[in-house]
């Protein structure tokens, strides 16, 4: 299994089922993006859990539903606003993904919250790349 470096945090503020988990992290490791710069996989990791010192490892699928929630019915900048203050390298805290009540009513898309741009953007995302 293959080590942390520089993977992109992904939350939970809702209940989202193993289902749409597993396809989150397919098509994120799956995206044109990264296959045409060569990375396979490994590029994430699910963070259901505020103590994240124990996180050693990327997620990949299939992924078990997690048995807690700690950021349910969080706002994007209360999850922004943990992730500086609680993620260090290799976890990358420049970009994050958010799974949220629309992603468990459509189950095909993410918010991202990125500092690429000023201001910070939140955009909505298609699951499938």
């Amino acid at each position: 299994m293959a080590l942390l470096n520089d993977v992109i945090p992904v939350f939970c503020t809702a209940e989202i089922c193993g289902d749409v988990l597993d396809e989150f992290f397919r098509a994120a490791y799956s995206s044109p993006d990264f296959v045409n710069e060569g990375i396979h996989g490994d590029i994430a990791v699910l963070i259901h859990d505020t103590n994240t010192e124990g996180i050693t490892h990327p997620t990949n699928p299939p992924v078990s539903k997690p048995t807690s929630c700690p950021f349910k019915n969080e706002t994007a900048e209360e999850i922004w606003d943990f992730a500086q203050e609680s993620l260090r390298y290799p976890i990358f805290n420049r970009a994050i993904a958010i799974l949220d009540e629309q992603t468990v009513v459509d189950k095909e898309t993410c918010l991202l919250v990125t500092t690429w741009g000023n201001p910070r953007q939140n955009k909505r995302a298609g699951l499938r790349c």
